[in-house]
């Protein structure tokens, strides 16, 4: 236990080690500058809580999703809009990472991002404790929990996220924590306590990503062959209702202001008709925020962004555009298929750039050999998906039920994206099954090369009968 103890403790540093580097190289990520930051800038400055100034949407604040992650309190176009504002209230967007910047910026008495990317790059290395617990959980083996807890402190994706201030990163946690408290009520002889924990956690969790709502009973049903019909029913019922205890004062707040009933957000349809623009098109969609709004405001020129009825416009949009052309989204279903797998890249993470070998034009041998870190980080994805895929595949057999769990997850993940829109980042939370396979499978691998070895000692110690 001592030496475990060690081998975690030392894990956690290289974890935070790995995520400072990611923080200090890069404290203004280029990526959606001022979205999140703008309302929590309106809790702290204005008290306007879940609302948007329509003033600073107006100069780019808000609606511009690339360069730099400015922070511009002293920006004079935002001091103008502050003096100025046109308050809307805000459903299109997850609002637990304006209030977790909001607070620390109260606290802090500044509003930069860098204590935000510190509280994350802290949490997310103890999460590897939880991916350890989750493997003994599941397999029993500890030297393949630390090898799947170490992939993941080293993991370079997955050590990119924290730092850059948006829900991505607490998906990633908040997916793992819920499923690394589920596993502790299987086998605690206190399960109502870690049930109730695991709806409160899936609850406070929707507020980063909604779709951790539905992980809880995605494991129920993947449990089944352990616990068993009436006790996984048992148990998906408590934490959805737990879960949705916790909603009930957003769900309501949605109700007296936009008059529906939205548990957490809308902007599926934005969502939708957006990701159709992910390919060329003859019906007019565009992948992007505010061409999109644009679009919707030539024909609605008072309907307002992110809102309900804006949403539901692109809904009409996209159901249309996809019943007039259902081999065109066919295909694009198909496409994300692809890079949600074993063509998955994220091409963030290494601050260089990338240059795909196709836009090299000077061969793949040229490319391999002059251009190593753009073959690196094209091709860590594809090969985690392989690999895990590989140890999934031998080792089926001995712990079925418990790949179901890791499987469950996987695809609670990447399915609901499939109809709507897919990005790497959206990804990032079924990584960490892809390190425990990983993790596994090297640890089997070790197992045998260690047999061998005493084997092959044996032999040699053997006596000789003639002597």
């Amino acid at each position: 236990m001592s030496r475990t103890r060690l081998a975690l403790l030392a894990i956690f540093m290289l974890a935070l080690g790995v995520r400072a580097a990611y923080v200090a190289s890069d404290l203004h990520p280029n990526y959606r500058p001022w979205l999140y930051g703008g309302m929590a800038h309106d809790i702290v400055h204005d008290g306007h809580w879940f609302q948007i100034n329509r003033s600073a949407v107006d100069f780019g604040f808000t609606l511009n999703s690339t360069g730099p992650m400015i922070e511009p309190p002293d920006d004079p176009q935002l001091k103008y809009a502050d003096a100025h504002p046109q308050w809307e209230n805000e459903i299109g967007e997850p609002v637990g990472e304006p209030v977790v910047l909001a607070a620390l910026w109260e606290i802090t008495g500044s509003e930069r991002f860098l204590p935000d990317q510190i509280l994350k790059l802290l949490l997310d290395s103890l999460v590897v404790l939880m991916v350890y617990r989750i493997a003994m959980r599941l397999f029993n083996r500890p030297r393949a929990a630390l090898l799947a807890a170490g992939l993941y402190a080293i993991y370079p994706p997955l050590a990119w996220q924290v730092s850059s201030p948006t829900p991505d990163g607490w998906a990633v946690d908040f997916t793992i924590a819920i499923v690394a408290i589920y596993l502790e009520a299987i086998h605690s002889s206190h399960r109502w306590r870690w049930l109730i924990l695991c709806g409160a956690t899936a609850g406070i969790g929707s507020f980063f990503r909604p779709a951790v709502l539905i992980l809880p009973a995605v494991l129920a049903l993947a449990t089944i062959p352990m616990t068993g019909w009436c006790e996984a029913l048992r148990r998906g019922l408590t934490i959805s209702a737990v879960a949705f205890v916790v909603l009930i004062p957003w769900t309501i707040r949605n109700y007296e202001d936009f008059h529906g009933f939205y548990p957490v957000r809308s902007g599926g349809g934005q969502v939708l008709w957006e990701g159709l623009g992910e390919l060329p098109n003859n019906f007019g969609a565009h992948l992007s925020d505010e061409g999109t709004y644009h679009q919707v405001e030539r024909v609605y020129p008072h309907i307002h962004y992110d809102s309900p009825a804006f949403d539901a416009i692109l809904t009409r949009w996209a159901e249309r555009a996809i019943k007039q052309h259902p081999v065109f989204y066919i295909e694009l279903v198909a496409r994300r298929v692809l890079l949600a797998t074993v063509w998955s890249r994220g091409l963030s993470w290494m601050h260089g750039g990338t240059l795909s070998p196709a836009t090299y034009g000077h061969g793949l041998l040229s490319y391999i050999l002059h251009r190593p870190f753009d073959l690196l980080q094209m091709a860590v994805s594809p090969m985690t998906f392989l690999l895990a895929m590989l140890s999934l595949v031998l080792t089926w057999r001995r712990w079925r039920r418990e790949h179901l769990v890791l499987i469950a997850i996987v695809l609670f993940v990447i399915i609901p994206y499939l109809p709507f829109y897919l990005e790497f980042r959206y990804m990032l939370p079924s990584l960490f099954a892809y390190l425990l396979w990983i993790g596994l499978g090297a640890d089997l691998l070790l197992e045998r090369v260690s047999q061998r070895r005493l084997a092959g000692s044996s032999v040699i110690n053997l006596p000789n009968p003639a002597s």
